[in-house]
């Protein structure tokens, strides 16, 4: 993933992938996956037919053409526009499940409008040009009217153009039109938004509080703490290196015992153990 090189390295989530997450970003750099986005395993076969696209609606006939009854997933992709902004090669606009019987067909509606085609450019606006509307493997062509929207200055040769390697800080900042500051570490400005492996190094506390979470989650882990485990990895990602006020809503930790420990991270000890004994 794109993202790999940044995730758990900062409080922020900087999202310097853009709109290309998951399925987008793999499609547009032509990553070979070994289980693509939509892949499934079934004990029957299915064909998509008949694909037909007006007036906003798009149906498609699905048939069970194998020999033991199942459920298929019917996928809407529509590709847009060559040229101008930079765009996923294709995004997915709808899904429904049907259930069918061997050699039963059924006919699957979805319904799209303006926001099916439309970009954030300073409010919602549709590209005019053609459209590919994808479903099963078949395809149709169809023309939009809309605003012709140009690309701006930063995107020529920009990571968001090809999805090639690993996103560039200097793109991601002139994509947001401004520089990016990452938040300073500082004993007596710590919040709730701050994690425990933050603080660790400026607080005996949150060092503490540190070890106790590994230690518990070793001990449910096998009884070692292992970071080459990726489930431990996870587990310590999930509690340590989230924010306080996270820890605070998904652990169930009410009361002052959090705030309290971070008034003792700030160098308040004793407002720290006050909001604590108070809850």
């Amino acid at each position: 993933m794109p993202s790999s090189d940044i995730y758990g390295k900062t409080a922020d989530a900087l999202y310097q992938e853009g709109i290309y997450v998951g399925y987008r970003y793999y499609d547009k750099s032509g990553t070979r996956l070994c289980w693509p986005f939509g892949y499934g395993l079934s004990y029957t076969d299915f064909r998509c037919s008949d694909l037909n696209v007006s007036g906003g609606k798009v149906s498609v006939t699905v048939t069970n053409t194998g020999k033991y009854p199942g459920a298929e997933v019917v996928q809407l992709f529509i590709a847009p526009p060559a040229g101008g902004l930079h765009r996923p090669l294709r995004e997915l606009k709808g899904f429904k499940k049907v259930f069918l019987n061997p050699s039963e067909s059924k006919t699957v509606l979805f319904e799209t409008d303006d926001r099916s085609f439309a970009v954030w450019n300073d409010g919602w606006q549709v590209p005019g040009g053609e459209y590919t509307v994808c479903v099963g493997g078949m395809s149709a062509v169809i023309e939009k009217s809309g605003e012709p929207i140009k690309a701006p200055e930063w995107q020529r040769g920009s990571w968001y153009e090809t999805c090639a390697g690993k996103p560039d800080q200097k793109d991601w900042e002139a994509m947001l039109g401004r520089s990016y500051n990452p938040p300073v570490l500082k004993k007596g400005a710590f919040t709730m938004d701050n994690t425990v492996a933050e603080m660790r190094d400026y607080s005996l506390v949150m060092k503490i509080m540190y070890k106790a979470t590994e230690r518990v989650i070793a001990k449910g882990n096998g009884g070692k703490i292992d970071y080459e485990d990726p489930k431990f990895r996870m587990l310590m990602a999930s509690s340590a290196e989230s924010p306080l006020r996270s820890m605070q809503i998904s652990g169930g930790m009410k009361g002052g015992l959090l705030p309290g420990m971070l008034e003792m991270a700030n160098g308040h000890f004793l407002r720290g153990l006050r909001k604590m004994i108070k809850g």
